[in-house]
C-alpha cells in the first residue's frame, strides 16, 4: 500500500511531497473510516491504517457510521493506544494528501447522512475504498465514484461454475461502467 501510494506521489503534478525527501518518502494519508465502531469496515480500516502508518504520516478520521462506545472500551491496549495517536493528529493537509474514503459510498461527499465530509475540499488525491455487496448500483453512487482518482473494491473468485459472478465481482462490473 506505501508502495501504491508512493506510485500516486509520481503521477501527480505537484510538487515534491511535505516532508519527502529526494529518497522518496511518501505523502501523508489522511484515513476517512468508522474507525470506532466495530464491524467489517472498521476492523479493516484500522488495519490498514495502523499497518500503513509504519512507512508514512496517516491521520485517522472517523467516518461513515456511528461512534460505539462499547466497541471503543472492548479494545486491547495497544489497538486502543495506536488509534488513538492516529485520530488524535489532525496535522496532515488534504490538499498535501492522499485522502483515503473507506465506507460505503452513500458516506462519501455529499454524503447522504451526516458524518464527517469525505474527500474533503481540495484533497489532492483521492481514493474510495468500499465492499458494499450489491446487485445493482444504488442511486448516486456512480456520481460519487465518478468524483474519486480512484476505487478499490474487494476483488474475488467466483465460487462455482453455476454463478460465474459473485456480488464482489458485480460491483466491480458496476463500478467500471459507472467511471
Amino acid at each position: 500500500l506505501a508502495l501504491h501510494i508512493q506510485a500516486i506521489v509520481a503521477e501527480t503534478d505537484t510538487e515534491s511531497p511535505p516532508n519527502a525527501s529526494e529518497a522518496g518518502e511518501h505523502l501523508p494519508v489522511i484515513w476517512h473510516a468508522p474507525f470506532l465502531s466495530g464491524g467489517g469496515y472498521c476492523s479493516e480500516a484500522t488495519s490498514l491504517a495502523l499497518g500503513l502508518s509504519q512507512a508514512t504520516s496517516v491521520q485517522a478520521v472517523h467516518h461513515g457510521d456511528s461512534f460505539r462506545q462499547k466497541y471503543v472500551d472492548g479494545l486491547d491496549e495497544e489497538t486502543y493506544q495506536a488509534l488513538y495517536a492516529l485520530t488524535a493528529r489532525v496535522w496532515n493537509d488534504p490538499e498535501k494528501s492522499v485522502v483515503v474514503c473507506h465506507s460505503e459510498p452513500g458516506a462519501w461527499h455529499p454524503a447522504r447522512y451526516n458524518t464527517a465530509r469525505c474527500p474533503p475540499e481540495g484533497s489532492l488525491y483521492t481514493v474510495g475504498r468500499t465492499m458494499f455487496e450489491t446487485d445493482r448500483l444504488p442511486k448516486g453512487w456512480d456520481e460519487r465514484i465518478n468524483k474519486m482518482d480512484e476505487v478499490w473494491v474487494k476483488l474475488c473468485k467466483p465460487k462455482t461454475p453455476l454463478f460465474p459472478m459473485t456480488p464482489c465481482l458485480l460491483l466491480i462490473s458496476m463500478v467500471m461502467m459507472a467511471v
